[in-house]
């Protein structure tokens, strides 16, 4: 949503990500997505953050776990050891309190392949038990279920650039369990108001760039579509 600010802009997001806890971030770059993510952390609203960036090349065994070379610490030799990825061990540390997971530019990455059979488990009430084996879970938890402070506490924001065309489209069962939010370039008469509220930034003083770049932003909307504008960060 449009907001006069990007701190009412940040504090009206921080209220979304608290309620409905699966939230995707979606908007050109320069846009304020990164922004708001170091806003919320110094806030220190959840006790454990975690910022991840998706390419290409990501996978379930990193994101998920899977079977990943180490050490013997004994005999020095190559062994490979189930290892947790991100997704687990920020599981592990929700059975203490609130957490964030932060995944920048999802789209890289084919999603339905990282997440696998977890997608089950995001956004569900009563998630079923999975038997996900190799990922470092104990034999005798294999089955891998999440108690109802777990659910409580996870929260998970993605940010997508929707100006990027070389990505992967998300399916519809992520599309079902995540709150999209869609973030503008901001107007002249925002920044303006931004400016009222904040000493350290003198938007007034360069009033004549700032109409440039609301001229080119309408230009882009209008003969190449809303996702060619460019965000009111590079001013």
């Amino acid at each position: 949503k449009k907001s006069p600010s990007p701190i009412v802009n940040t504090e009206v997001i921080m209220d979304i990500i608290k309620r409905r806890k699966l939230v995707i971030l979606e908007g050109v770059p320069g846009t304020g997505k990164t922004h708001i993510y170091k806003s919320i952390k110094k806030e220190k609203y959840f006790k454990y953050t975690r910022f991840l960036t998706f390419h290409p090349s990501s996978d379930y065994s990193t994101f998920v776990g899977g079977i990943r070379p180490g050490k013997n610490e004994t005999t020095g030799k190559l062994v490979f050891n189930p290892t947790k990825g991100h997704l687990l061990k920020i599981l592990d540390e929700s059975k203490k309190g609130r957490v964030l997971l932060w995944i920048d530019e999802l789209n890289r990455a084919n999603v339905p392949r990282v997440f696998g059979d977890l997608i089950s488990l995001i956004g569900n009430k009563k998630p079923p038990k999975l038997r996900i084996p190799n990922v470092g879970i104990i034999e005798a938890e294999e089955k891998l279920s999440l108690t109802k402070d777990q659910i409580k506490n996870l929260h998970i924001v993605a940010t997508m650039n929707t100006s990027d065309r070389s990505v992967t489209p998300l399916d519809a069962a992520l599309r079902r369990r995540f709150n999209f939010i869609r973030l503008q370039p901001m107007s002249k008469v925002e920044l303006f108001e931004v400016d009222d509220t904040n000493k350290d930034i003198d938007f007034r003083a360069i009033e004549e760039e700032i109409t440039c770049f609301e001229q080119l932003n309408e230009c882009l909307n209008k003969n190449m579509g809303v996702d060619a504008m460019m965000g009111h960060s590079y001013l």
